[in-house]
């Protein structure tokens, strides 16, 4: 059978599993795939399936195997935008593991899009939260931790592949990339409503190096629901393209619609308790820094204030600690009457030993063969370390969860994060023996959800990826930040860039930033500014500033707002207003730790670009025009330096940069006309906050619409002259400055 859909083609053997999809304007593809599952202990090959029957549809087709060994799948392929999704329904009255709708397996089969196969890179969405991403180079191995609790907390609860050498377990989805001519395949799942799904990818030795690869959704030896006779894997997308961004950013949209993403009109600017105080927060602190944020609230922009973990023991949530002598209900009252959104950190599905939960009510736990506890992961930041997780399949484990988040709203929080969420999923003996680690994990959110409200900002951390997409209002996307650049002890201990450190943020802030008002609102963790208390260098808190900013996704500060020096104030308010769309990472495909961020500012010829040094030593960096689609000259200007550039014609440098450090390049166009270079009061440096820019009389006059006293320069560039006019400014809430052009 052959399918015809736009520029694919589906090439389907009638006599075996197997089957191509090729793209034939690309001249690449996908050949000799087969499709596979698993019942109970067995395997089912793509080589024991036998086509049984056929047939063409409206929007593609489908093919059924029969099996010797045991039941019967459906394969069907569906055209959409541009790809095909490929969807696996197995019948069977047994205990289901993997449906893999694609295998491809065998020198015969493999991946083809031209080249040397060595020389190709491949992206990691990763698996949660924390999880590193990324691209890397097909032969390289990603680090991974040796413990096996930190590799189902923080990479998968059931890694089956480990990686090594040319050997990759990537989940949800991915993109193959081949550098030398820009050609790509996407392979990616789009919806996690039921399954946890990977692809687990080898390059393999023969004849002529080739990859093969697995996609499968993981059904976890599951029996059937009721009278269930068929389960499907989840929906994979495969398409192809010549532009990466363009084919990871449809992959997003899908998802996004799939899974009918949340995405909230506005983005939150808050502060947060934990990076300066951390567990030993108290009511003071909160009270201290909400009077000192009250004081300068239009100056900020910050909207919410929330308190994070300290103030009980982790599993114990309605029993605050005498450090909160007023109790939640007035602290909230408190924030609320400031006009401030009150916010809550919680992990509403673990519980540690020190908790009464893990003492008097055991049932609601997960527990594996033996009937013990499942062992989540360790916190070191926690009484007793380790950590335990709640079984959200059982019934009384869900009224749990429910009636704690009814009591944090009927509290007044409206902004709730949740945290450590992970541990829904791990595998185990689960009450409902039917379910899924993607199931207990949405039931969980869907039950907190329900208990709060749909007019609760909620916020996942720690969470799963996919399964997040439609029940969260953000997310973390990265390791947590730290008051350091990097942490050496703990990386000898993880193995693996997922420990907190502002390196491994910022890391994860641009390697997922795509996904910011696709799948929800981006969240990149805290803004550090503080001298005190704080490894970071000014230099490096400029780089955490400058991403954060570019990525349109939150802002939330955690210093001590009465301690900041005036410096550091400044470039607190300098972030504020947040950018109204997010940056694209340019090298996100070409580089492990991608350099440079741009953003084409919305109804402006303006542009935006950050470079960034992850060198522990000073660097040159220059950034090439083609890759951000900028054409002619266009005048330069760095805002941490207050420096003019010049006019540059096809690229951004080299500039100098100090170790960890970044330059914030904007650029303009250089034509006939006066232009705004850059305002040193907001990183938009002209992007925002300017209402209108005319000549009258002339003269070049700029309105600004900014909240807040603004106090700085303004950089104007006069055809005809060769260095920008520098004109003081300093205004609240708007102003008018004009400069003559003569």
């Amino acid at each position: 059978m052959k399918i015809s859909l736009e520029d694919l083609e589906i090439n389907i053997d009638g006599t075996h599993c197997k089957f191509d999809i090729i793209h034939r304007r690309l001249g690449i593809g996908i050949k000799g795939a087969g499709c596979a599952y698993q019942l109970g202990d067995a395997m089912i090959e793509p080589d024991q399936l036998t086509p049984e029957s056929e047939s063409e549809t409206k929007t593609g087709g489908w093919i059924k195997y029969t099996s010797k060994t045991g039941g019967a799948c459906k394969l069907s392929f569906d055209g959409l935008d541009g790809g095909v999704m490929v969807q696996l329904a197995v019948e069977s009255k047994g205990n289901l593991g993997d449906i893999a709708p694609m295998v491809v397996e065998g020198e015969d089969s493999g991946i083809e899009l031209g080249g040397d196969v060595h020389k190709w890179r491949l992206l990691r969405m990763g698996y949660q939260s924390w999880s590193p991403s990324g691209s890397m180079g097909i032969l390289d191995a990603e680090p991974y931790p040796p413990m096996g609790l930190l590799a189902q907390a923080a990479f998968h609860p059931r890694p089956t592949l480990r990686p090594a050498r040319g050997r990759h377990h990537l989940d949800w989805a991915t993109v193959i990339f081949n550098p030398e001519n820009s050609k790509c395949i996407l392979i990616g799942f789009l919806s996690a409503r039921r399954y946890l799904s990977s692809i687990e990818m080898e390059v393999q030795g023969g004849n002529v190096d080739h990859i093969e690869l697995r996609a499968s959704s993981d059904a976890e030896l599951t029996p059937p629901r009721g009278d269930e006779t068929a389960r499907s894997s989840e929906k994979l997308w495969i398409a192809f393209g010549d532009d990466p961004h363009a084919l990871w950013e449809r992959y997003l949209d899908l998802a996004g619609r799939e899974m009918n993403a949340r995405i909230p009109k506005k983005t939150p600017v808050g502060w947060c308790s934990w990076y300066h105080y951390f567990a030993k927060v108290n009511e003071k602190d909160v009270r201290d820094n909400l009077d000192r944020l009250a004081a300068v609230r239009d100056e900020l922009g910050v909207d919410l204030v929330q308190l994070d973990d300290g103030y009980c023991k982790p599993g114990d949530w309605f029993d605050w600690n005498e450090k909160f002598p007023s109790g939640p209900k007035s602290l909230a009252g408190s924030i609320s009457e400031k006009g401030f959104t009150p916010g809550l950190w919680l992990a509403p599905f673990i519980c540690t030993r020190a908790s009464k939960l893990y003492r008097e009510k055991p049932d609601l736990l997960l527990k594996n063969e033996r009937g013990k506890p499942i062992l989540c992961s360790l916190n070191p930041m926690w009484k007793g370390v380790a950590y335990y997780a709640l079984d959200m399949t059982n019934p009384a484990a869900v009224e749990h969860v429910r009636k704690m988040m009814t009591t944090v709203r009927e509290w007044g929080f409206r902004y709730v994060k949740i945290d450590f969420v992970f541990a829904a999923a791990l595998r185990g003996n689960r009450y409902d023996p039917a379910a899924t680690g993607a199931e207990a994990y949405r039931a969980g959110v869907q039950a907190i959800r329900d208990a709060l409200g749909d007019d609760v900002f909620l916020l996942g951390c720690g969470a799963p990826i996919l399964p997040s997409v439609g029940l969260v209002d953000a997310m973390r996307i990265s390791a947590d930040v730290a008051p350091k650049w990097r942490d050496p002890m703990l990386r000898m201990f993880t193995r693996a860039p997922f420990e907190p450190a502002c390196e491994n943020a910022i890391h994860g802030t641009m390697c997922r930033a795509a996904m910011h008002r696709r799948l929800w609102l981006n969240d990149p963790d805290c803004l550090l500014v503080r001298k005190d208390r704080s490894k970071l260098s000014l230099d490096e808190v400029r780089s955490l500033a400058t991403v954060m900013f570019l990525s349109g996704g939150m802002i939330v500060l955690s210093d001590n707002m009465a301690e900041l020096d005036p410096d550091r104030w400044e470039i607190v308010r300098q972030v504020s207003p947040l950018l109204d769309r997010r940056a694209r990472t340019v090298d996100l495909f070409d580089k492990s730790n991608p350099a440079v961020f741009h953003v084409a500012v919305q109804n402006s010829d303006r542009h935006l670009v950050a470079l960034i040094n992850w060198g522990d030593k000073p660097a040159q960096l220059a950034a090439l025009f083609d890759p951000m689609g900028i054409k002619g000259p266009h005048h330069a200007f760095e805002f941490w330096s207050e420096k003019y550039l010049g006019v540059v014609k096809d690229k951004i440098g080299p500039l100098n940069l100090a170790a960890h450090g970044c330059a914030f390049v904007s650029l303009v166009p250089a034509d006939d006309k006066p232009r705004l270079l850059s305002a040193s009061f907001h990183l938009g440096q002209g992007a925002m906050g300017v209402a209108r820019e005319r000549i009258v009389d002339g003269k070049f006059e700029i309105e600004f619409a900014l909240k807040g006293q603004r106090k700085g320069r303004l950089y104007v560039i006069v055809p005809g002259e060769s260095a920008p006019r520098r004109v003081e400014a300093d205004f609240k809430d708007s102003a008018k400055v004009t400069v003559p052009t003569k």
